[in-house]
């Protein structure tokens, strides 16, 4: 059996938290009109957070 880094309990809500920060980047870039750039760095931290959640 595989020992997780990360336990169980914390995989579901990290997961959510980062499809909530690439979703909430996406509506704000569009309606607040805020930078490209920071659009781009808020979908990269979520995208990151969304492979640790899966991954470890």
């Amino acid at each position: 059996m595989v020992k997780r880094i990360l336990p169980t309990r914390f995989r579901y809500p990290l997961f959510f938290a980062a499809v909530m920060i690439m979703f909430v980047a996406g509506l704000a870039e569009k309606y607040l009109n805020l930078g490209i750039g920071l659009t781009e760095v808020s979908v990269a931290l979520g995208f990151i957070l969304l492979v640790v959640s899966i991954a470890v």
